[in-house]
């Protein structure tokens, strides 16, 4: 029989530990949740987009691919598709 000798150091309420019922994410993962602000970025925080999609951001990075090395990428996918309407 087990002994609940530690239940007077809980300090959730019986609701808040019914949230995390099924609940697969780690405690790390929840961190990254902690003080988020919907549509803004907060420095090692999880991004949550704002309820119209929107992200607000004092700096932005983007990953750019030169158009003539994207071009070879999608060259044999374009020929490929040619051949196909071609039989």
């Amino acid at each position: 029989m087990p002994t609940y000798q530690y239940l007077n150091e809980i300090t959730a309420t019986i609701e808040e530990l019914n949230l995390l019922d099924g609940c697969t994410n780690s405690t790390e993962e929840l961190n990254l949740l902690d003080g988020s602000v919907a549509g803004t970025v907060t420095n090692s925080k999880g991004v949550i987009y704002g309820a119209s999609g929107e992200v607000n951001a004092k700096h932005y990075k983007l990953v750019v691919i030169q158009l003539q090395k994207l071009q070879q990428r999608l060259m044999p996918l374009h020929l490929l598709v040619m051949q196909w309407h071609l039989q």
